[in-house]
């Protein structure tokens, strides 16, 4: 089967979503499927793993549909694969037009789209508004959405990374969740093979962290709504009461070639001045960031006593960071879902606390860390947890289930 992957962010671009194309399509291209990926232009991509990339499209805006129309006569794909993430397509209402455009310049293919976050584009300037009215009277008016187009109508399915995501989605489309598939991103990096003991301690002792020290890990990019002040309120309050507590902030793309905008690095050098304030810089390592085919990243978490990630808005299985340090069986402290989110089960595989309270967040890591049944039932919970849910070999079937024609 010839494959197109659609996507506007790639590898060393600072987003999650760069790094999970990557692996998609390592992935499908690994099962013998013929590859291409189609993305934007970038002075200095990550080399393609067992696929081809195009990195062709100067944006993603109406002019651009006639480099997007070139490609796909060039590539001639039997499906598509559209990652689709609003802000990465700049916020652009041509991409929610895609799945009837490419039914209709290549009647046969299969349009299988990947929403990956369920924010809409806003409304835009008045040509932007203009060039939507006249592509939604083009694609016909019938159960089509403002927000998204006609791109849930026309994908022969949709694939999101958790239900909370679908859930948003069906007050846009309704009678998606027929075609509608749940596939979180599994790991992003490498996990380390050799977790042996030895190793876990040289890990430690290269973080400052001593036998007794209790070693907290934070995972993934420094990024607002993460929670990274209540988690540095919550250290705070944790040595006040003279704990021997450490912080890794693993992951986080900081050192690489295009690993992190403008925008991110005055965002985490606000979290170290914070840190400073706070009187904890000291008790905070900030590891440089690694590529993902790094073991580094692996063992900095490897290290780790308790995972903690405090997300504003609650966790959900959309997030790559929780499948990293779920597989690697951590105890996961990590804040309580605000949509349907079934699969996190408080003081089995994860302990979950109210966002945005580091006195909570503080309790909760006391709780995790002075009780060892509770840890090693939270280890094996979010080992459970990594198997139900962030599985490479069962989201590959998945996928391609969907990008097959069907009978």
């Amino acid at each position: 089967m010839r494959i197109l992957v659609i996507s506007p962010s790639y590898p060393p671009s600072p987003a999650g979503e760069a790094e999970h194309c990557h692996q998609i399509a390592s992935r499908l291209a690994a099962e013998g499927h013929r590859v291409d990926v189609l993305t934007g232009t970038h002075p200095m991509p990550a080399a393609p793993s067992g696929f081809a990339l195009h990195a062709q499209m100067r944006g993603w805006r109406w002019r651009d549909a006639l480099t997007l129309r070139a490609q796909l006569i060039r590539l001639q794909p039997d499906a598509v694969l559209v990652l689709y993430t609003a802000w990465l397509f700049d916020d652009h209402p041509m991409v929610c037009f895609l799945a009837t455009w490419l039914r209709r310049v290549r009647p046969g293919v299969r349009v299988l789209t990947l929403v990956e976050v369920s924010y809409p584009a806003p409304p835009g300037s008045w040509p932007v508004r203009l060039g939507r009215k006249l592509a939604t009277l083009w694609a016909g008016g019938q159960g089509l959405d403002f927000s998204f187009g006609s791109l849930l109508r026309d994908s022969h399915a949709v694939a999101v990374l958790g239900p909370s995501v679908l859930d948003d989605l069906a007050r846009h489309c309704p009678g998606l969740t027929q075609r509608t598939l749940v596939i979180p991103p599994p790991p992003l990096v490498r996990l380390p093979g050799d977790r042996s003991e030895p190793v876990r301690q040289r890990a430690r002792a290269r973080l400052g962290a001593a036998q007794d020290t209790l070693l907290l890990a934070y995972f993934g990019y420094v990024y607002k709504a993460k929670g990274v002040e209540t988690l540095l309120a919550a250290l705070q309050r944790l040595r006040a009461q003279g704990r021997d507590v450490r912080l890794v902030m693993a992951g986080g793309g900081r050192g690489l070639p295009g690993g992190v905008d403008e925008a991110h690095l005055a965002f985490e050098s606000r979290m170290r001045a914070l840190a400073l304030q706070l009187g904890v810089a000291e008790a905070v390592a900030w590891p440089p960031g690694q590529a993902s085919e790094s073991d580094a990243m692996g063992l900095d978490l490897l290290a780790a006593d308790i995972a903690v990630l405090p997300f504003d808005d609650g966790a959900e299985l959309r997030r790559s960071s929780i499948a990293v340090v779920a597989s690697l069986g951590l105890p996961l402290i990590t804040t309580q879902p605000s949509g349907p989110e079934a699969a996190f089960a408080h003081d089995s595989n994860c302990y979950l606390c109210p966002p945005r309270n580091a006195a909570a967040l503080a309790e909760a890591v006391l709780a995790v860390a002075d009780d060892t049944a509770r840890r090693m039932r939270l280890r094996e919970g979010a080992m459970g947890l990594a198997r139900d849910w962030f599985s490479w070999s069962a989201a590959t079937a998945q996928l391609l289930g969907a990008l097959r024609p069907a009978p």
